[in-house]
């Protein structure tokens, strides 16, 4: 997949150079050697996608990289670019329903976690009416 999403994205946008990419399957053991890879690329955006929350302590770890502008998780970016996931008809994009679109594709995985997500904004929106 990281192949064809690299691929995607030079099609599309011609003038980003990629210095380096690779998968997210590695232990703890290798982050030391990743990082010191990323640092010698010297790249000033670099894209993580992982999924949460594995992407955001990853990028915590190259936070202070030399030249790194930008440290961006995003998520199933690359899921998309390669052709894996599809994106939501037009209809729902255009509704921002594109969360929707996802728990009916992959329900096992999604709908918990955006279950939780809702139930944690519903309390927190609560407790701000509340506390006013």
């Amino acid at each position: 997949m990281g192949a064809l999403a690299k691929q995607k994205i030079e099609e599309g946008w011609p003038h980003v150079e990629i210095v380096g990419w690779r998968d997210g399957f590695f232990s703890n053991e290798e982050l030391p050697a990743i990082r010191d890879q990323v640092s010698r690329a010297s790249p000033t955006l670099l894209l993580i996608g992982m999924g949460s929350p594995k992407q955001e302590a990853f990028a915590l770890e190259f936070l202070k990289i030399p030249n790194l502008q930008l440290v961006w998780a995003v998520g199933g970016l690359f899921d998309r670019l390669s052709g894996r996931i599809a994106r939501a008809p037009p209809l729902m994009l255009m509704l921002r329903l594109e969360w929707l679109f996802r728990i009916f594709v992959e329900p096992r995985r999604l709908a918990l976690r955006y279950l939780s997500d809702a139930l944690w904004l519903a309390k927190s929106c609560v407790y701000e009416l509340l506390n006013r």
